[in-house]
């Protein structure tokens, strides 16, 4: 081994209390260990046991659930998810662009950092707390979450939503959405011609009289054209609201009346881009004869591994 100093040969000299292996340079005569790997960023934790951590936080287990699991500090899986969060969103949209899909459902998730938007307003938090609306995008054939964005339920996210839809999506398409009034002006903006609008409003009966916390049954279904030419008979949000469902199943931060909730918007937001990329090109999906959606949409040839997604997204980036 040659010494970081002088870049002459050095001895064995030791260990330290640790048990860990001391060198010492031949000619200054300073001791030093071996580097250290770090095959995740800047991180010293092994790639097994990444791989296990992740595993766990995307099949329901928080983040302290996770620290007695496998003995490892909460703070190292807050940076992991934060390194991995990272890589993971720029490998989703550098990947997923010029999709063929002919029809998209499009909803909103709602969720929360630190407090709700309520408290927050009452305690006069910043901005990086409060509510946090997921902009999801789904191809209905192949399950393909094709699009996603992180903000506000407002017009300049759904616009910002809109243009990364637009990127993501190549030729004409009809997207079938809620009632939100946002997408009326943000499709047409941001798709121009090629965007075909169908608006799905349903209506619910009842109201929570018994204060339970759950939905109200669904009484109707109104379908109306927004824009361009759509066909409303395969206007839809069935497919993305049942992802909905996955997605609170899967993560914990998004799972309802628990103590595991996001307390950073930015943990938070890192989260989701794990999940999005494990959704579609990891996690088996049942209505595909266990393929997973990017392979469906002829992106992969297979169904990936944890193992495979951490190097595919260390390459990219």
């Amino acid at each position: 081994m040659n010494s970081p100093c002088c870049h002459t040969d050095a001895r064995p000299h030791g260990r330290d209390r640790k048990g860990v292996r001391r060198f010492r340079c031949a000619n200054c005569r300073k001791t030093f260990q071996a580097p250290k790997s770090r095959p995740i960023g800047a991180m010293r934790i092994e790639v097994a046991k990444a791989e296990k951590v992740v595993q766990a936080l995307l099949e329901g287990c928080s983040i302290r659930s996770v620290e007695r699991m496998f003995d490892i500090h909460r703070d190292t899986v807050m940076a992991l998810v934060l390194e991995l969060g990272d890589r993971c969103k720029r490998y989703f949209f550098d990947t997923l662009k010029g999709l063929d899909a002919d029809v998209i459902e499009c909803d909103e998730v709602w969720s929360w950092a630190g407090c709700k938007e309520r408290t927050r307003e009452r305690l006069g938090k910043g901005e990086e707390y409060g509510d946090v609306w997921f902009h999801t995008a789904i191809d209905p054939g192949t399950k393909l979450l094709a699009c996603w964005h992180a903000g506000r339920r407002s017009d300049e996210d759904t616009h910002a939503f809109a243009y990364k839809l637009a990127e993501a999506v190549s030729g004409s398409v009809m997207v079938s959405t809620d009632g939100l009034s946002n997408y009326r002006t943000a499709l047409p903006m941001a798709f121009g011609t090629r965007v075909h609008h169908a608006a799905v409003i349903k209506t619910y009966a009842g109201g929570n009289e018994d204060h339970k916390y759950s939905p109200s049954r669904i009484s109707g279904v109104e379908k109306h054209a927004r824009y361009g030419n759509p066909d409303l008979s395969r206007a839809s949000t069935s497919i993305i609201e049942r992802s909905n469902l996955t997605l609170r199943t899967n993560l914990r931060r998004f799972t309802r009346l628990t103590i595991g909730f996001s307390k950073s918007r930015r943990h938070h937001e890192a989260m989701f881009a794990i999940w999005a990329l494990w959704y579609n090109f990891v996690k088996p999906h049942l209505t595909l004869k266990r393929d997973t959606p990017a392979m469906a949409h002829g992106l992969t040839d297979h169904r990936w591994t944890i193992r495979e997604m951490l190097n595919e997204t260390a390459h990219s980036f």
